[in-house]
């Protein structure tokens, strides 16, 4: 079964880079007018609108333009895109492969149609077919795969790195260093070379008028092949691999190498056009990854950069369009709550990943990244509950059904402003709090918040469903409505199909864009079986709802019924998008970057009919990620749990017992159990908030469904500002978060238990200078008599033999450890008598080293005792001096 998971990511400090990349650029395409290019961040950027579109969560390996407004893109997100432009920018997941899509090349596109190839790391060809006229207009349209060859070898070799084709031949190149024909029309491969190289194949450019194709491989060799014979017409050996090749005739070729030079291939002639610097060569520069003759220029990009650069041909002069800068590495410290990054420019960076917040910019003077991953650790040492990566150069945080692993005493929270202080109870230092719990009932504070008003709607209408009164949607995103109905034209259309597949990250920008921000003609949110009914218009100007019927009633018991929704002028402040609203956080006068599912499926039902209509719906049981049966199973998606809630109001009895009442009848107690004395943590940026699916068969997970989730004001407004992101996440997150989120309890984890012996510190300096005393004292006086010597002052009364051992949960502080051992003195201290607190005067030493009170078991056996064995404490009493 498919798994998901869900994370979060954290966007940069806002700067400009609205029109740049922030990871090396891998692909430059001149089309009409504009130049097109491509990054490892995931983004695509049109050069002559200034526009930059989120496509991908990984990098983009290949992209293939039909025109300056259509193109497709492939990832080692694993994902086939789609992206057009109407009045704004669309886009979709048309196919996947089951690791990294290495390239992407185009076969024919006639009357709206396209034909093209794709290659990945799961040792795949895959020939597709893609209407664009129907996935421009229908919801889960997708590319016909019409060809597929497996290129693994009994080695378990065979990933295919690069690709080209004609109209009727896909040449393709393996990690083996073979170089294989594939026949688009008989779906056959009719020619192998297995020792085109010795290595592994780099590049495939078709030249000479889809005569020859010439391939490099990773040794530097460079071969021209006649593509209808497969004869080798040349061979060149340089000295570095070459990584991209511009040009059309194989007399006249630029190739760029791995070493960030630029060779003029001219009549077998090799001369440098550009020369990579000795000084330069590093990772800040790098090998030349993509080239593109432009006006007498060429523009380039180097791997170890997000420039971009231009190279005039006749006098020579360099150009360099500063790119942006991105995130390369991270680490979560001991706490679980900090991690440190380091971005391409070298500065390290510290967030907090519960209050979702850039901490602190670290300054180079404390040393390397490594340097400071080991001075700020901690001595709170927690078990995971996350794990944290870098993707595209931006910090994620990623959680599964295991993220209530660990728990934090409330001393840990005293850093973070509370914004339920009202309701939550006051934090006790000496408590234990979910340390996941916190962080996901904070991020998806508004979510919760908006699911609770919309189920005890639910359960006040379904009280009153004999006067024909439905469930609707809470009073606050009434007035919501009507805006939606502002946002939306003629042009909708009835087709209630679900689309499956979802963008990666969602909206996109153009900076020329006339109309409102977040503006997009939507869909229905998750429409009911048609066998079960069909919503009916009301020419009163009702809003339609059908309610699922009793499990046991029929299919055809649901009927329609009719809110009366009046329509409202709405300020402009007001008027919100009727998809996620999913803006980067990158502010700029020429553009203003977004992402957008592409689909019309994650909108709230919304028709402009002229009677002032909005239809909502509290069921979106069709929905499911991707087309394929295993996707379509049951048990996925929060929204199946939340109908099966409302399904269990519905089958309640009419006066349930309630201590509500409702037009004389009792309302439902409702099937959501909060916690409202949970503290709840103030979010201080928005995030980017993915479902991740690790598709059965893939290698790895892909992201099925993205959005970016705003920070939160608190005020009633979240409900109405983010109500399509809130429909859209109750569609999309999956079951197990949303049972966790709604059926919550306080159940304190049982932690491992460590056992650890207790025994009295031996003050050696005072026993040995005691000694030293005693000795001359006896001999001056002659004879010898037993004297008892001095104590310590730091010495403590002993314990038992049958008391040292002890065992106690790994949490346990030190400060509880040290009542543990007041507890079992043979003799009370003065201390004691006074009723002092043992933590003010006692300590307790784990090899030599003083703990602190609020150090854990767990935290002394990783950082001082670093044994399974049992871990041996000493006691004594606080020096007065020292103290």
């Amino acid at each position: 079964m498919s798994k998901y998971t869900l994370s979060y990511g954290f966007l940069p400090p806002s700067n400009n880079t609205d029109t740049t990349h922030l990871l090396p650029i891998t692909s430059i395409t001149r089309l009409d007018s504009t130049v097109i290019t491509a990054g490892r961040d995931g983004n695509v950027i049109i050069e002559e609108s200034h526009t930059k579109l989120a496509v991908h969560s990984d990098w983009i390996s290949g992209i293939a333009c039909l025109s300056a407004t259509k193109f497709l893109t492939v990832s080692h997100d694993f994902t086939i895109c789609y992206n057009w432009q109407t009045t704004a920018w669309n886009h979709r997941i048309v196919g996947y492969h089951d690791d990294y899509v290495k390239g992407i090349a185009l076969i024919g596109f006639h009357d709206m149609k396209c034909k093209f190839a794709t290659v990945g790391l799961d040792k795949k060809l895959k020939i597709w077919e893609l209407d664009l006229f129907e996935v421009e207009n229908e919801d889960d349209e997708e590319a016909k795969l019409i060809g597929e060859f497996d290129n693994a070898t009994k080695q378990d070799a065979g990933s295919i790195y690069c690709v080209a084709a004609t109209e009727s031949t896909v040449i393709f190149g393996d990690n083996d260093g073979r170089l294989r024909w594939y026949d688009v029309e008989t779906n056959s491969l009719i020619r192998s070379l297995d020792d085109a190289a010795c290595v592994n194949l780099k590049t495939l450019k078709i030249l000479d008028d889809n005569k020859t194709v010439m391939s490099t491989g990773a040794d530097g060799s460079v071969k021209l092949w006649d593509i209808e014979t497969g004869k080798c017409l040349k061979t060149r050996k340089l000295e570095h691999a070459i990584w991209s090749v511009e040009g059309k005739s194989s007399d006249n070729l630029y190739l760029g190498d791995s070493a960030g030079n630029i060779l003029l291939l001219c009549h077998d002639k090799v001369s440098f056009i550009y020369e990579n610097n000795q000084e330069e060569k590093s990772y800040r520069s790098g090998g030349i990854l993509a080239m593109s003759i432009i006006d007498d220029e060429v523009w380039f990009s180097n791997s170890g950069n997000s420039n971009l650069n231009k190279l005039n041909l006749k006098t020579k002069e360099l150009k360099v369009i500063q790119g942006g800068h991105a995130l390369l590495r991270c680490s979560l410290l001991t706490n679980r709550r900090h991690v440190i990054t380091e971005n391409t420019l070298g500065s390290l960076q510290k967030w907090d990943i519960v209050s979702c917040e850039l901490v602190e910019n670290i300054s180079k003077d404390e040393g390397t990244f490594d340097e400071v991953v080991r001075k700020r650790n901690p001595k709170e040492v927690l078990p995971h509950w996350c794990t944290v990566t870098i993707k595209r150069g931006i910090l994620f945080v990623k959680i599964n059904e295991r993220f209530l692993n660990t728990e934090v005493y409330g001393s840990a929270l005293t850093d973070y402003e509370i914004v339920n202080a009202d309701k939550a109870d006051d934090i006790n230092f000496d408590e234990r709090y979910n340390l996941g719990r916190i962080a996901i009932n904070s991020l998806l504070h508004g979510f919760i918040e908006y699911e609770l008003a919309k189920d005890r709607k639910f359960r006040e209408e379904k009280t009153a469903i004999k006067k024909q009164t439905p469930p609707s949607t809470p009073n606050i995103l009434r007035r919501h409505s009507s805006m939606v109905l502002e946002h939306t034209g003629s042009e909708h259309k009835d087709k209630n199909k679900e689309k499956r597949r979802l963008s990666i990250f969602t909206k996109f920008t153009q900076s020329n864009n006339t109309t409102p921000q977040n503006s997009a003609p939507n869909t229905p949110n998750g429409m009911m079986d048609t066998h079960q009914g069909i919503i009916e218009e009301n020419e009163s100007g009702a809003m339609p709802m059908m309610l699922p019927g009793p499990a046991t009633a029929p299919n055809n018991s649901i009927k329609p019924i009719h809110i009366p929704l009046s329509r409202t002028t709405t300020d402009h402040s007001m008027e919100r998008s009727a998809t996620p609203s999913s803006t980067f956080g990158f502010h700029n006068k020429v553009s203003r970057m977004k992402f957008d599912t592409g689909s019309t499926e994650d909108i709230p039902s919304a028709s402009s009919i002229g009677n002032g209509e909005v239809k909502f719906k509290f069921t979106s049981r069709n929905f499911s990620s991707g087309n394929s049966a295993e996707t379509k199973k049951s048990g996925l998606f929060l929204n199946e749990y939340i109908d099966e809630v409302y399904q269990s109001y519905l089958r309640q009895p009419p006066n349930s017992s309630s201590s509500f009442m409702k037009f004389g009848k009792r309302i439902a107690d409702t099937l959501f159990i909060r916690d409202s004395t949970r503290p709840v943590v103030k979010i201080k940026s928005g995030c980017i908030l993915t479902v991740n699916h690790w598709r059965e068969g893939s290698t790895g997970e892909t992201i099925s469904f993205s959005t970016y989730l705003p920070p939160p004001t608190y005020t009633s407004s979240d409900l109405v500002d983010n109500f399509s992101t809130y429909e859209s996440l109750e569609k999309h997150l999956p079951i197990w978060l949303g049972k966790i989120l709604f059926k919550e309890d306080k159940v304190v984890k049982n932690y491992p238990k460590i056992t650890f012996i207790i025994q009295p510190w031996v003050d050696t300096e005072f026993e040995s200078s005691e000694h030293k005393e005693h000795g001359s004292q006896s001999k001056k006086s002659g004879f010898y008599r037993k004297i008892k010597p001095h104590e310590s002052p730091l010495m403590l009364p002993k314990i038992n033999d049958a008391n040292v051992r002890l065992t106690a949960a790994e949490m346990i502080k030190a400060k509880k450890v040290k009542q543990y051992i007041v507890d079992r003195f043979e003799t009370r201290t003065p201390e004691m008598k006074n009723k002092e607190d043992p933590s003010d005067w006692l300590e307790i030493l784990c090899k030599g080293t003083v703990l602190e009170n609020d150090i854990t078991l767990s935290a002394i056996r990783t950082l001082y005792w670093k044994s399974n064995t049992d871990i041996v404490l000493e006691y004594r009493r606080k020096n007065p001096v020292s103290s």
